[in-house]
């Protein structure tokens, strides 16, 4: 699957990724409206990653929303 638009953010991805191998690890939140591509964005990053630990998160969709409801 082609991601259109994406080279800016994979490209960040990548520098954030190679800052992470030398010990220089970061907190990096995908964050847009629903249907914008996040889930497809680090799918694609992560499917290129090689020796490397990556942990994923995510949130359910409240409808009521609640105090720290993502933990």
């Amino acid at each position: 699957m082609a991601l259109l638009e994406r080279e800016e953010p994979l490209a960040s991805l990548a520098a954030y990724g190679d800052e992470a191998r030398l010990g220089q690890g970061r907190l990096v939140l995908v964050a847009g409206e629903a249907g914008v591509g996040k889930s497809a964005l680090v799918e694609r990053f992560t499917a290129g990653l090689t020796g490397t630990r990556c942990y994923l998160g995510a949130c359910d969709g409240l409808f009521t929303p609640r105090p720290l409801g993502a933990f």
